[in-house]
């Protein structure tokens, strides 16, 4: 049998779950904890954009079954700053698996933690909210852990995640020219633009009104990305652009786009962390299960003096999932939009349907 090594996960309030380590050591690490309930894609879930810095716990109790597939990755290394499990499998059982879990983790410097009640500590972000945690080593005490949870400064993630020069997608059934602001912009969305017959040229997030406008673009994409909400420089560059071409927007740049025209932005208590959580279209009525991954929603309140639409809530709790304008062409959804999804289609139909000018 292998040896283990302790490590605890320190809550806020100072609660302490035991459990042991794997993946990159048991280093301390300092973040933000969400639960993620996705029953399948921990590939997915921990290169996720959206996850960068933050601790993130699974709440599928077997984790690591069928391994790492590299053609899989959404995006290059991995995002999260450490992963909690109730059961770790370093015994992949599936034929395209090129890597275990274990070994990506040593890779990108990622604790995890193993063994430990998930459920426990589901139900407890779930009634107190998100909140920083720290997981140290078993011998720490909680004084000195409380204390590196209260001196817990959250770097720029947006500066962190976006490319550092302009970046080109061509393919070959080029139709349009689209222009995506990288927030943190997954794969899967630039071949879904790319397959829908956009060449997209990627440009950095602090890129100017002047030098997208000389890019000519036929529309704009803003990507999903890590939520910082520290982004007025880019919500005055959006605003600049309303009117001149498309937009469409997804995650934390449909949050941007939103506050372009004047809706506040608001924290849910725990967000909406999961590949199954169900969205109302209010224009069908039909009901659909979406891929989320955001700590933040949109004011309703303030969308009285906004000039876009609620377009989908979320059923469970209520909350705005996305919002459009027919008359200035532009349209955000908080969800992960896939063409596998009616809302995914109709999100990039719509879009299209702008950039063609019907």
């Amino acid at each position: 049998m292998a040896k283990t090594t302790p490590i605890k996960l320190v809550l806020q309030d100072g609660t302490e779950f035991l459990g042991n380590a794997f993946g990159y050591g048991c280093d301390a690490v300092v973040g933000e904890l969400v639960f993620d309930s996705s029953m399948v894609g921990y590939q997915e879930v921990i290169t996720n954009p959206a996850y960068l810095n933050k601790i993130v716990l699974l709440t599928y109790p077997l984790i690591g079954n069928t391994g790492i597939v590299n053609e899989d990755f959404d995006l290059k290394g991995v995002t999260v700053k450490g992963i909690i499990v109730r059961e770790h499998n370093d015994t992949p059982s599936n034929f395209r698996y090129t890597e275990t879990l274990q070994e990506v983790l040593e890779e990108g410097k990622v604790v995890g933690l193993t063994d430990v009640d998930t459920r426990a500590i589901s139900k407890s972000i779930y009634k107190n909210g998100n909140m920083v945690s720290a997981i140290v080593p078993a011998s720490t005490d909680t004084k000195t852990a409380l204390s590196l949870i209260k001196n817990y400064k959250e770097p720029n993630l947006t500066e962190a995640i976006t490319c550092k020069k302009t970046r080109y997608y061509r393919t070959s059934n080029h139709t349009t020219d689209i222009v995506a602001i990288d927030l943190g912009i997954k794969q899967s969305t630039i071949k879904t633009l790319n397959k829908l017959g956009a060449n997209l040229t990627l440009v950095p997030a602090n890129t100017s009104v002047e030098e997208i406008k000389s890019l000519r673009p036929d529309a704009i994409y803003l990507s999903g990305g890590p939520e910082e909400q520290n982004n007025d420089a880019i919500t005055e560059t959006v605003k600049s652009l309303i009117g001149f071409c498309p937009i469409a927007s997804e995650g934390i740049g449909a949050q941007i786009l939103a506050k372009a025209f004047g809706v506040k932005v608001v924290k849910l208590k725990a967000g909406h962390h999961g590949s199954n959580h169900p969205v109302k279209n209010l224009t069908t009525l039909n009901l659909e299960t979406q891929s989320q991954s955001h700590d933040y929603t949109l004011c309703e309140d303030s969308f009285e003096k906004a000039n876009v639409s609620i377009t989908a809530k979320n059923v469970l709790d209520g909350s705005i999932e996305s919002f459009a304008s027919n008359e200035h062409k532009v349209l955000g959804v908080l969800f992960n939009p896939s063409l596998s999804t009616k809302e995914g289609q109709n999100f990039y139909n719509t879009f299209f349907s702008f950039i063609k000018g019907e």
